[in-house]
């Protein structure tokens, strides 16, 4: 089953190592296949994804060691609700 983040979870493993090198434990804005920013809180990362790109799907996620499943309602899922 594919999702609308298949891209952006996959851009996610490939800078997996790396990100945790420079940036653990803080927060990754990726958009597609670009890594468009690391934040100190998901507030920060979040307000930065709408600006750039409104409703569309992109991904914020903390970057650990190991991944934690967490889900989210987006807006879109609210507004078609």
């Amino acid at each position: 089953m594919t999702t609308k983040l298949d891209t952006e979870l996959e851009t996610y493993a490939q800078h997996k190592e790396e990100l945790l090198g420079r940036a653990r434990e803080r927060f990754v804005l990726i958009k597609g296949s670009t890594v468009v920013g690391v934040f100190d809180s998901p507030a920060d990362a979040l307000q930065k994804g709408y600006e750039e790109y409104g409703n569309e799907p992109f991904l914020v996620k903390q970057v650990l060691d190991v991944d934690l499943p967490q889900n989210f309602t987006s807006f879109e899922v609210a507004l078609q609700g």
